[in-house]
């Protein structure tokens, strides 16, 4: 059953990122990537954004050293915290599956807005907790597995297994995602859910036009609000 998930889990994280690409605009100018991880991804998406320079915080010091080899130049710290940056510092700024292991979302998305140009692009990409899998779980009555309220999975088919993806903390549904975003002051450029589950991913780009709401991930192109 792990080998299955850890299957679906490759896949769908592949087509995430082709969307998170494909919704970045080359803006020049500086990146900043929030969870920046070993920085292969941060160096993708800076290449999409034709960003001059790549910035990144990161939880973990291995991942963070591996990034700096990248060439992103990395802070270590927790995104529940302010981010250590000046107000409107950069063009670009990613956050691909970070938000959902967070417990202050309202600030981390309120200090990416401080620190975003007024002119720049948010892209973020978080798990939906309206997937159609989760929906099937819940008829059932199991636990989604996008929902981690301990290290080990209790009440669905995981049970007493290590989940690969272990940590989420705040899971939306990308309903309630759009709606954060437009309440801390972004307008929404560009959104989608991606990957449907268990369908291949050119079945899921198929059905994810006539069911919009169901896919694994909610992907999100954002400006500010100009008051």
């Amino acid at each position: 059953m792990q080998q299955l998930v850890d299957h679906f889990c490759g896949q769908g994280d592949r087509e995430n990122k082709r969307v998170f690409l494909e919704y970045t605009l080359p803006l020049k100018g500086s990146l900043l990537d929030l969870g920046c991880g070993n920085g292969e991804f941060t160096a993708k998406v800076a290449e999409k954004a034709n960003a001059e320079v790549m910035y990144g915080i990161e939880l973990s010091e291995t991942k963070a050293l591996a990034a700096k080899r990248q060439g992103v130049r990395v802070n270590v710290g927790n995104l529940n915290n302010k981010i250590p940056f000046g107000d409107e510092f950069f063009d670009t700024i990613s956050a691909n599956q970070i938000i959902e292991h967070l417990v202050d979302t309202d600030t981390f998305i309120e200090e990416a807005k401080r620190v975003l140009k007024r002119n720049g692009q948010l892209v973020i990409s978080t798990t939906n907790l309206a997937a159609l899998h989760y929906r099937i779980q819940l008829l059932f009555g199991q636990l989604p597995i996008c929902l981690h309220p301990a290290n080990v999975q209790f009440g669905n088919f995981l049970k007493g297994e290590k989940n690969p993806v272990h940590g989420h903390k705040s899971v939306f549904t990308h309903t309630a995602f759009l709606e954060f975003l437009e309440f801390h002051g972004f307008t929404i450029q560009q959104s989608s859910t991606v990957s449907l589950y268990p369908f291949s991913p050119k079945i899921g780009r198929i059905l994810g036009k006539v069911f919009p709401s169901i896919g694994a991930f909610s992907t999100v192109r954002v400006r500010k609000k100009h008051s």
